[in-house]
């Protein structure tokens, strides 16, 4: 059964990565010039599953109870290439706090409360899929390459290397909507340093237009 699921998620996948770097799109329209500035809010971003993984993978009795996360808050602009493909440049942040605990190691932080800040800079490609121009409605995937950088502090204060301060990052979103043409309105389902749902506003311009 596992095989079987396994098997399934592959050519799932596979099949997608074809339609998103298929060199036409049905019913999209063109876009080619436009540029898009967009300010976004994610939760349950990849960030925050791999705190505890990497804690717990690294040190067997070391882990971390979360106190706060602020979620992830992004800046994006994106221009678009071709009639249906943008690509562009993110950065954001997340602040997070957590209680942690090592009885193991006496040369780390024990029994503290640690504050992250992550910035997050990445590139992404974005890729419309459907599109109808009397709504302005999209339809669209995309995929995201960078680094999220580690910024840490312990209360009470603590000596402390960071022993990955950056890692690579990424995103993916198979599923994207957005509603409006120079302003509206996005929403996104996926995986990685966004978050598994992310959305907020967007403002698309062409500056050879106005």
């Amino acid at each position: 059964m596992r095989d079987v699921i396994l098997f399934c998620v592959k050519t799932g996948a596979l099949s997608y990565l074809c339609l998103l770097f298929s060199p036409q799109t049905l019913f999209a329209q063109s876009h080619e010039g436009d540029k898009e500035i967009m300010f976004s809010y994610g939760v349950m971003s990849g960030t925050d599953a791999s705190m505890a993984t990497i804690a717990h993978g690294i040190y067997e009795d070391a882990s971390y109870t979360p106190l706060t996360n602020s979620g992830t808050i992004f800046v994006t602009y994106r221009q678009y290439v071709r009639d249906n493909v943008a690509i562009g440049l993110t950065i954001g942040t997340q602040f997070m706090s957590y209680q942690y605990t090592n009885t193991a190691r006496k040369f780390l932080y024990q029994n503290c409360t640690l504050k992250t800040n992550v910035t997050t800079i990445a590139f992404e490609y974005k890729k419309i899929h459907f599109h109808t121009e009397n709504t302005n409605f999209q339809l669209y995937s995309i995929m995201g390459l960078g680094m999220r950088i580690f910024s840490e502090t312990a209360t009470p204060e603590r000596d402390f290397i960071a022993l990955f301060p950056v890692f690579v990052n990424f995103y993916y979103s198979p599923l994207g909507i957005s509603i409006g043409k120079n302003y509206g309105f996005f929403l996104e389902l996926g995986y990685g340093y966004k978050g598994m749902l992310n959305g907020g506003l967007y403002y698309r311009f062409n500056s050879e237009h106005n």
